[in-house]
């Protein structure tokens, strides 16, 4: 019951995160791990819809995304010396 619980809010996290765009790359880190973990549970590996939004987890943060529509536009510019952002 725990772990459920863990998961179906760690997918809530993931996909608002990735939705307003706050802590994009962190929310897509753990999105990649949810879907890796998921594949490795059914043992199979890329044909499916684990595999699409591992690749979709993967391209996302590579391309920029939440740094142009985003909260973490706004964050990035307040917390420059940060450089989380």
């Amino acid at each position: 019951m725990l772990f459920a619980s863990l998961v179906s809010w760690g997918e809530m996290l993931v996909g608002l995160s990735i939705l307003i765009g706050d802590a994009f790359r962190l929310g897509a880190g753990t999105g990649i791990f949810l879907s890796l973990n998921y594949m490795l549970l059914q043992s199979r590996f890329f044909p499916g819809y684990d595999g699409t939004l591992l690749v979709a987890h993967v391209d996302l943060p590579m391309s920029g995304s939440g740094q142009m529509l985003g909260i973490d536009q706004y964050l990035q510019r307040r917390w420059q010396q940060w450089g989380i952002w």
